[in-house]
């Protein structure tokens, strides 16, 4: 089966010319073939400041990432550095300055984050130069084809969708995270995203939802993670289940190994799939 997962697209302000503007070329879609690392991370080639590589692509990421030991190889970290921090792979810290991110013959000015990347590049399987964020889900539809592994690559403005896709309502223009209705194990109302850097299966909060799912007694087995909170790796405690049955934009999913997180790490979604 194969999912196309549709980014949304953002209007994006041209600055005003006073030369005769030049004839637009064609929008023409891009293919990019990707490579699925040992978690099932989306590995795709990319150039970063003129430098050939592999980047991890991930809609979760509020921004994208060039790897803190390459950018300072590479010399970018000459501007202002503000410390952020963010709480999925490590602490960081915010390029001063905007950067060149190409996937194919896209390029993006971003102004991404730098930060100690080593474990993802092990979990995926390459020497990654960074992870290609939210920026290019918002400004490019994008189809992601798991069968044939092969990104596709649309101008917000020549898309068409295919016939035979549902049309969902989403409840975030401002975020490619969107939250998706749903009805999980019979029970409607619910909501899940998509998070393609995520390498679980599915991940949903510890509360009520999961309480409900766990009494009838289905087995469980332990599961430690953790996340980093004001700069410090801190662990997390929790159970891997099975969700009998998630069902959303006319496909039904079954059998679905769920880790159950600290509560608010999914939330406002219900489910987050991986």
């Amino acid at each position: 089966m194969t999912i196309r997962l549709i980014g949304l697209a953002l209007l994006l302000s041209l600055p005003a010319c006073a030369t005769r503007p030049q004839p637009r070329p064609p929008f023409v879609p891009v293919e990019i073939a990707f490579e699925r690392g040992v978690q099932g991370h989306i590995v795709i080639p990319v150039t970063v400041e003129g430098v050939e590589g592999y980047a991890v692509l991930d809609n979760g990421a509020s921004t994208s990432v060039i790897n803190r030991e390459v950018a300072e190889e590479m010399k970018l970290a000459h501007g202002p550095i503000t410390r952020t921090l963010i709480k999925t792979v490590t602490s960081g810290f915010e390029l001063g300055q905007t950067a060149s991110i190409s996937v194919g013959p896209i390029e993006e000015q971003v102004t991404p984050l730098l930060l100690d990347i080593e474990l993802l590049s092990r979990v995926a399987g390459k020497d990654l130069l960074g992870i290609v964020g939210e920026e290019f889900f918002e400004r490019h539809v994008g189809a992601g084809d798991f069968t044939r592994n092969l990104l596709t690559l649309h101008h917000r403005r020549s898309f068409t969708p295919p016939p035979d896709l549902a049309e969902l309502p989403l409840k975030s223009a401002t975020t490619a995270k969107t939250r998706i209705p749903a009805t999980i194990e019979g029970e409607t109302g619910h909501e899940i995203t998509f998070d393609l850097g995520s390498s679980g299966y599915a991940t949903i909060d510890a509360g009520e939802l999961a309480d409900r799912m766990m009494a009838d007694g289905r087995p469980s087995m332990p599961r430690i993670s953790g996340i980093v909170v004001k700069g410090e790796f801190v662990r997390s405690d929790g159970v891997t289940m099975t969700a009998k049955e998630i069902a959303f934009a006319g496909f039904s999913l079954s059998v679905i190994p769920i880790d159950v997180a600290a509560k608010g790490f999914v939330a406002p979604s219900a489910v987050s799939l991986g």
